[in-house]
């Protein structure tokens, strides 16, 4: 008896053949094991033709934070599995190339370790959705041309612009005409890898900022959205950077500690809780900050800790 799939997985095969131009063999996806959980089992399982970014590594297991290079052929399982889970979908990098995985793997796998500014060597997340337009925009020609390389488009999904009608819309980046006729510079390698740029390094650090408040003041609303009632969004962040500015203080600056500043501001932190912070051995502050907000979180609002 034939079955009927839902509208969305349609509408998702749909979207993504039309990207293609009905041209399968030309669309792939970039997904990050950090955040989509248990990756590499799903795409083993649903036989989806995949191949690590990350080299395995005989010192440490690192498969479940890897991100994967897979096929996305709009006629298979993709869309089933990005249905079933969307935080895969919604945090895929979609990119359409004529090239094989291998060519594609070896030319994303020279940018994964570059050096920033002053010649430190650092990962480089090009496969976040949130990172790519920020290198984009603050690339040069040249740069822009030597990190496109054999693809013709990147694309995500924009979940804001979809409709009852169209529920799947993307939003992407392809090279500008003058781009794509400079011919393409010398690949990175481990002599000379890619290297940021100052004005680069410093858009990537605004993003980044900008993207933890964002998720900061979401995790602050979820998760202690009794006691913020109905403060407005500017108003948590204004906790948040208060918090950044305490952790200046007291030698405290990590986002996770930063985020837990920012607890304690919302269920009360005093001078006391201050100065005991300061007064304990750095080595061991983050830890007392975890306990201070725990205790403090599990006391009833407006009681004091």
């Amino acid at each position: 008896m034939p079955t009927t799939e839902p509208p969305f997985i349609t509408a998702l095969r749909a979207a993504l053949a039309g990207e293609s131009s009905g041209r399968p063999e030309t669309l792939f996806a970039l997904i990050d094991g950090a955040r989509v959980p248990k990756l590499w089992i799903t795409l083993r399982d649903l036989d989806i033709e995949h191949v690590p970014l990350f080299r395995e590594s005989s010192n440490e297991n690192i498969v479940h934070v890897t991100p994967f290079l897979a096929r996305a052929d709009p006629a298979g399982l993709v869309p089933n599995w990005f249905t079933m889970q969307p935080e895969a979908l919604e945090s895929a990098l979609f990119l359409t190339a004529e090239a094989t995985l291998d060519e594609l793997l070896d030319h994303f796998r020279r940018y994964l370790l570059i050096r920033d500014a002053a010649g430190k060597p650092v990962y480089f997340r090009f496969y976040d959705s949130s990172v790519l337009p920020t290198v984009l925009e603050a690339a040069t020609a040249e740069e822009a041309r030597g990190f496109f390389g054999p693809v013709r488009r990147f694309f995500v999904r924009d979940s804001g612009a979809g409709t009852s009608k169209a529920p799947i819309a993307f939003r992407g980046w392809s090279l500008p005409p003058e781009a794509r006729a400079l011919p393409l510079p010398p690949r990175p390698d481990v002599h000379h890898p890619f290297r940021l740029r100052p004005e680069m390094e410093a858009a990537l650090s605004k993003t980044a900022m900008e993207s933890y408040d964002r998720r900061c003041t979401a995790y602050l609303r979820e998760r202690h959205g009794a006691r913020l009632g109905n403060t407005a969004d500017e108003g948590i962040l204004a906790l948040v950077n208060r918090a950044k500015q305490l952790g200046l203080e007291i030698g405290l600056t990590t986002g996770r500690d930063t985020t837990r500043l920012a607890e304690l501001l919302v269920v009360g932190f005093t001078d006391d809780m201050k100065r005991h912070l300061m007064e304990t051995t750095p080595g061991e502050r983050s830890r007392e900050l975890e306990r201070m907000r725990d205790r403090s979180a599990a006391a009833p609002a407006g009681a004091q800790t």
